[in-house]
């Protein structure tokens, strides 16, 4: 939790600390087991990285891969990445927003989300096209310029924690 509120949601220490249950363990202590659990390699697990911009995918590969994320595919465009992630079955796909051609990185993501099911990352200049919340609602949005840590710590939340369908939160409350 305080490595998502550091390194993705930006807050201080004492913003953190207020949050927090004040009685919890230092901040420092803290801070440093996130860092080490990202530092825990996530052998088998597979990613997809949809970026139209090659120093950018480049970047998030070793991102990925020094996290022990096997990186199944990189796509420049929507379409290829709606293959990518229909051939290849990723654990997380990674995804800008404004991609080459005339789709976005939403559009991948629909095209693929009833085949296969993932979290999905959007890292992006444009946050707000996004989260408009018509079409898709990803794990997480990062804006760019984006922070390695950022995205370390949003890719292991998401391979880390287990996800469930809107069904099975309706059988969990009894409700189907």
């Amino acid at each position: 939790m305080v490595l998502l509120l550091n390194d993705i949601c930006g807050l201080s220490q004492r913003d953190i600390e207020y949050v927090l249950d004040p009685l919890s363990k230092p901040f420092a202590d803290l801070l440093q087991e996130g860092r080490s659990f990202i530092k825990q390699k996530r052998a088998e697990r597979k990613a997809l990285i949809v970026e139209d911009e090659p120093l950018i995918a480049a970047d998030l590969k070793d991102v990925l891969e020094n996290m022990g994320v096997k990186v199944v595919g990189l796509a420049r465009t929507a379409e290829q990445g709606a293959r990518e992630a229909i051939k290849t079955a990723p654990d997380i796909v990674l995804a800008d927003y404004n991609l080459d051609g005339q789709k976005t990185g939403v559009d991948a993501v629909v095209a693929f989300q009833d085949q296969h099911s993932c979290p999905v990352i959007f890292i992006t200049g444009y946050p707000d096209d996004v989260l408009r919340g018509e079409d898709v609602e990803p794990d997480f949005v990062i804006v760019k310029p984006y922070r390695p840590e950022a995205v370390q710590a949003a890719v292991a939340h998401c391979l880390d924690t287990a996800r469930f369908s809107t069904i099975d939160a309706d059988s969990a409350n009894g409700d189907l």
